[in-house]
């Protein structure tokens, strides 16, 4: 665990939504940093809200115009003097209106005399706004206008990788002075004990996620089919959970629910959905021959399924979106498919039949995951946070 006894004593929380990857980053991120005292959740209980010495305080719901002032008088009346924001584009509701109150809690809280560092799990492109009739250039516009006030608001900004940053500067070169890229923080099953995990006499296929149609779900689904047909013994094994689109969207419900459906009519398919803590996953990685994540989304992010799992030393297939090019060297730590069934089928056949590509690219994704380890992502918020604090001494 990381100690900072100055920073201990200021009063750090970490803000975060409930049923999301930046509540699982949190945990992660508190578990190793003994400075962060308060786990401020957006939305309703989560099953992972067991941070052990870090308290958590509920606040408000997504899609209210009243969040930024419950948001900013939570954090003023626990006596925090630096928040960890952890944001994605739905924070606090749609993309839009989640960006609007954003800049709302950053003043909010600048009001309060509130330190903010925002962690960007998303760098926002004017498609994700959803306007499919409003003119480009008015996007463009708009989002460039977001991203110089938060540059402004914020009092420190950190994306996860090298994509990330490209993609920020090129929509406000104000943020400059202020980012900072800490990669993704990834496990090592080691570091959690012995987890027992069985062997199949099939080729096992492991996929980890939501269980979303950008997750590329129908096409893992049809490359299935495709293997079986090509007389391949094979068998696929998910564990997924259910974002929080499926109980606040009646259309994502029903494509959800699709989706399921045509999961369990396979019998070369297992799905679990629920909650699924770290073990769990990991015991599955281990127990799979490959990882495969199909997914289809071209959001700025990073991986926090990725990171995850490439600590457990089996070969990676992915598909060629920022998200995955931005955390693993293509053909070198992982191999890249197109977001076709026969493509993924392809690709898979392709390490069945060659042993000695899997156990390079396995071994090059486990040395990735070695030197992002949780303890190293805390010293280097610790070092923000310290880098912050001088700064406002100077003033």
């Amino acid at each position: 665990m990381v100690a900072v006894p100055f920073l201990t004593t200021l009063g750090v929380a970490i803000v975060a939504v409930s049923r999301s990857g930046t509540l699982d980053y949190s945990l992660k991120l508190a578990g190793e940093a003994s400075f962060i005292k308060w786990l401020v959740l957006i939305g309703p209980e989560d099953e992972r809200t067991i941070a052990g010495r870090v308290r958590v305080t509920q606040t408000c719901r997504r899609g209210s115009f009243q969040a930024p002032l419950a948001l900013a008088s939570t954090i003023r009346k626990l006596g925090v003097s630096v928040v960890l924001l952890q944001y994605e584009y739905s924070m606090l509701g749609d993309p839009l209106l989640s960006h609007f109150l954003l800049i709302l809690v950053l003043i909010l809280l600048r009001v309060f005399r509130v330190k903010v560092v925002v962690t960007l799990h998303g760098v926002l492109t004017p498609s994700r706004l959803g306007f499919r009739r409003v003119p480009r250039v008015f996007l463009n516009l708009l989002v460039k206008a977001f991203y110089t006030i938060l540059a402004h608001a914020a009092d420190g900004l950190v994306v996860l990788n090298g994509i990330q940053l490209k993609l920020l500067l090129s929509l406000t070169p104000k943020a400059m002075g202020k980012v900072s890229i800490i990669p993704h923080g990834a496990l090592l099953p080691e570091e959690m004990g012995p987890i027992p995990h069985s062997r199949s006499e099939r080729f096992r296929i492991f996929f980890h996620g939501f269980l979303r149609p950008s997750k590329g779900v129908d096409l893992l689904l049809e490359a299935l089919r495709i293997l079986r047909e090509r007389g391949f013994y094979i068998e696929l094994k998910m564990l997924c959970s259910l974002p929080y689109m499926f109980f606040e969207r009646r259309n994502e419900k029903e494509k959800i629910i699709l989706l399921l459906r045509k999961i369990r009519s396979m019998r070369e398919a297992t799905v679990s959905i629920g909650f699924h803590d770290d073990r769990e996953i990991i015991a599955e990685a281990l127990s799979s021959n490959v990882i495969v994540l199909p997914y289809t989304d071209t959001y700025y992010e990073s991986s926090g399924v990725l990171h995850k799992i490439m600590g457990c030393g089996k070969p990676i297939i992915v598909t060629p979106i920022p998200r995955f090019l931005g955390d693993l060297t293509p053909w070198s730590e992982c191999l890249v498919t197109l977001p076709t069934p026969n493509s993924i089928a392809a690709t898979i056949i392709k390490l069945m039949r060659d042993e000695g590509l899997s156990k390079r690219l396995a071994l090059a994704a486990r040395r990735k995951a070695e030197e992002r380890k949780w303890k190293r992502v805390a010293k280097e918020y610790a070092m923000v946070l310290l880098r912050l604090i001088e700064r406002a001494k100077s003033f």
